[in-house]
């Protein structure tokens, strides 16, 4: 079986992403703060501005095998063994590169059947942690 989607991530989406991932860095009760919120909307906008323009629309094909990640800045496929782990978010799945790298899918982008097909490939590197 192999399934593709088209991600064009935005805003909100990123800057939850972003909290998400820091709540594991520096902790829950760092993220709540509001000059936290005031500092990554404030340097998460350029940056997500920046990102949208090099990179574009994505283009996912997953398989059993791995995925492949088509934009604007080129081509990278990974096979599931070189996955280190697929981190499951209230929005998103984070695919986590053994040597390098983090690829965000958000869940609106799947189909409930994807969604299971990704984490049946997943197998047992789907963690709820980072």
């Amino acid at each position: 079986m192999v399934f593709s989607i088209t991600i064009h991530y935005n805003l909100a989406e990123y800057l939850a992403i972003v909290n998400e991932v820091a709540s594991f860095k520096i902790g829950r009760k760092a993220i709540d703060k509001w000059y936290w919120r005031l500092t990554i909307y404030v340097i998460g906008t350029p940056i997500f501005l920046f990102k949208s323009v090099r990179e574009g629309k994505c283009y996912f094909i997953f398989s059993e095998l791995g995925f492949e990640r088509n934009s604007n800045s080129g081509t990278s496929k990974l096979k599931w063994e070189s996955i280190s782990k697929v981190v499951k978010l209230n929005c998103c799945y984070i695919l986590v590169g053994k040597e390098d790298g983090m690829a965000p899918v958000p869940m609106r982008c799947l189909e409930k059947e994807q969604l299971v097909l990704l984490e049946q490939w997943a197998g047992n590197k789907l963690t709820y942690e980072l």
